[in-house]
């Protein structure tokens, strides 16, 4: 057996998503592929690249609809991509518990999202999505011929995220239940998912390529829990309005205790649990300034605190103490040295 190709999107977990179509990536030597004309060979190693079991049933056969699957899979981090064409008619029935949220979206062909009372809960077609929590059985019928790709992450990965914004522990499971803007939330989850395959269809990822891959996890998490209605929703309006003070001062802490080490906007919203704009919309409002402004003030006053300690000592320079503050550029620090405090760092070391 060998593995190959593509797959497309959905949206629901009891949701029909209108959100722009988009093309499979394409799947390098890293991937995980399967191509197979044996049903029962598709559906396991399926579940093992999935590491979950499902039923798998072809419902249709015949010359223009012969039975071939072409399954490809690769993840980073807690998120992946899977692409499935299947060529005849098809129904795969998932049951909880599943380790995985999932995004799916097809480029063509359709599938329907049924309950476990059989009813149409949402009909994926180029164009439109679902997101899945598998909170309940899910019956999913593929039309012959569609092709899905799939964006899939780690349910604990999706749960944890939502906790940090909700500052307590889930008490139910995760269920998305509700159509989302094509024009808004639809279309930035696909842009997202783009973006993801693009780096999976690198021969040779650069070096951060996981670290890129954490931050897409991110901001994929964000915009599903943040603009797609779920049970949680309402508490997490509701909570990102009342704990926007303790939000700043969680992000306060961080910032402390990260003054030398290297910190993006991606670490601060993670650590806030809230979208980029909202922890920039709590900063202006309530310091006057944006988060990376606070955080290289902060630091700036950590250098000077350091410089005016160390006058005496001649094995000091002016490069340990920026660098040890995070400030990598000795002239772009030395600039906004000078511009905060009306002297340059030399200056105030050896006065």
């Amino acid at each position: 057996m060998t593995y190959e190709d593509e797959l497309p999107g959905v949206h629901d977990s009891t949701s029909e998503v209108a959100a722009p179509s988009t093309s499979a990536p394409q799947p390098t030597d890293t991937w995980t592929r399967i191509t197979t004309v044996d049903a029962l060979e598709a559906k396991h190693r399926t579940e093992e690249v999935l590491a979950c079991s499902h039923t798998f049933t072809v419902i249709g056969r015949g010359r223009d609809q012969a039975f071939e699957a072409r399954v490809a899979h690769s993840s980073l981090a807690d998120v992946g991509i899977m692409t499935s064409v299947y060529g005849s008619a098809v129904e795969i029935v998932c049951r909880p518990p599943m380790p995985t949220v999932t995004v799916s979206l097809v480029s063509r062909g359709s599938i329907e999202f049924l309950d476990e009372r059989g009813r149409t809960t949402a009909t994926v077609v180029p164009g439109r999505g679902a997101a899945v929590a598998y909170d309940r059985a899910v019956r999913m019928t593929w039309a012959p011929g569609t092709e899905q790709v799939m964006l899939v992450i780690r349910k604990d990965a999706v749960e944890t995220a939502l906790a940090s914004m909700l500052g307590d522990e889930l008490d139910e499971p995760l269920r998305f239940d509700a159509l989302v803007d094509s024009n808004g939330t639809g279309q930035a989850v696909v842009g997202l998912v783009g973006t993801l395959g693009r780096l999976l269809s690198v021969e040779h990822p650069p070096g951060g390529a996981s670290v890129l891959a954490r931050e897409l996890e991110r901001s994929i998490v964000t915009s599903l829990l943040t603009t797609q209605h779920h049970n949680y929703s309402g508490r997490l309006l509701v909570e990102r309005s009342v704990m926007s003070s303790k939000t700043v001062r969680r992000v306060l802490n961080y910032m402390e205790q990260a003054q030398g080490t290297p910190v993006r906007m991606s670490d601060l919203v993670q650590v806030a649990g809230v979208s980029e704009r909202t922890l920039h919309d709590t900063f202006n409002r309530q310091l006057g300034t944006s988060p990376m402004a606070y955080l290289r003030a902060l630091r700036l006053e950590s250098a000077r605190a350091d410089l005016l300690h160390h006058t005496s000592d001649p094995a000091v320079s002016v490069t340990d103490i920026a660098l040890k503050w995070g400030f990598n550029h000795g002239g772009r620090f030395a600039a906004a040295y000078r511009k905060k405090f009306g002297e340059s760092p030399s200056e105030t070391l050896r006065p």
